[in-house]
């Protein structure tokens, strides 16, 4: 397993975002361990700490692709106002690197994860 931070100085804004990187020869299904080589999951975590809703926010990511919103502390479920999770977004190249374009909730948390195989991607 592994970790990186993405953005650890946008205080202004007071948004961090980091990774998290697991293999599936560590992941809960034990039939995902049974290939020889490794298969990267990266799941990327944003975290904001202000009452301000940010919509259209840009975010930093480790790469560029698609990424799935697998979990939102405003989801219907946990008492929020944003619909169920489960959207994609796709990360493009902006200010010279990886960005994704979403809405920020207030006091938020948002869990994405990579949609596409990591070729080459390694150990952390």
């Amino acid at each position: 397993a592994g970790f990186a931070w993405v953005e650890g100085s946008n205080s202004h804004e007071s948004i961090v975002i980091f990774e998290r990187r697991l293999t599936n020869q560590l992941a809960a299904d034990p039939a995902a361990a049974t290939g020889a080589d490794p298969v990267w999951q990266r799941l990327v975590c944003v975290l904001h700490a202000t009452p301000v809703a940010r919509k259209g926010q840009w975010l930093p990511m480790p790469a560029l692709g698609k990424w799935r919103l697998v979990l939102a502390s405003d989801d219907l479920e946990f008492g929020g106002q944003r619909p169920p999770r489960g959207r994609s977004y796709v990360a493009s190249t902006q200010w010279g690197r990886p960005q994704l374009k979403c809405d920020l909730p207030p006091f938020g948390v948002l869990v994405f994860a990579s949609t596409e195989r990591d070729a080459g991607l390694g150990a952390p």
